[in-house]
């Protein structure tokens, strides 16, 4: 199948550039416009100015229907849902990981599926990591959850990187933010 996307605004991330243009697509792929033969035939397909523009990729999502969210995920324009490692049960363990990333098959986009930092999220315990990574974990995650002191996340962050993993953290402190809402002063005392 051969299509050739006409009267559109392309968006192209490598050169940050936003611009009229067109786009052919055979098979599936992408074509370069000036190597298109005038003997093929091609499908116009009339985008009447709207944007094409590479899928986005949502690094904090939630597919907890991996049919239906995953559908509503490519409608909305990701193709790609990193989970978040605290909705759902903490992907600890390789047993784990390869169950979720089996059910993430299911889904319409791309999934891709987190380990956790710790044992359970707990923010105590690291979780095996190297073994996570020799199993398809890209990432180390702790989800919106904070660590239990800065001794665990200096521990995550050696371990990551001699294993080459990158690791999402939320930055804040469990002892400022432990119950607080306000930052000290006058208003805080009234």
């Amino acid at each position: 199948m051969r299509q050739l996307f006409h009267n559109a605004t392309l968006v192209n991330v490598d050169e940050g550039t936003v611009e009229p243009g067109r786009l052919a697509v055979r098979d599936g792929r992408f074509v370069d416009i000036d190597a298109i033969n005038d003997g093929e035939h091609w499908e116009p397909v009339d985008c009447e100015g709207a944007y094409l523009s590479p899928g986005f990729v949502d690094l904090h999502g939630s597919l907890t229907c991996w049919d239906q969210d995953g559908k509503s995920a490519v409608a909305g324009g990701f193709t790609t849902v990193a989970l978040a490692a605290n909705i759902g049960r903490p992907v600890d363990s390789v047993d784990l990981l390869k169950a979720t990333q089996a059910s993430g098959q299911k889904s319409a986009c791309v999934v891709i599926v987190p380990g956790a930092l710790t044992v359970g999220l707990g923010g105590k315990e690291l979780a095996e990591m190297g073994m996570m990574a020799r199993a398809g974990a890209s990432f180390m995650s702790q989800g919106v959850g904070l660590l239990s002191s800065t001794i665990v996340l200096q521990r995550a962050f050696e371990y990551a990187e001699r294993l080459g993993l990158t690791v999402f953290v939320r930055g804040g402190d469990l002892e400022l933010e432990s119950g607080g809402v306000v930052k000290a002063g006058p208003w805080a005392v009234i």
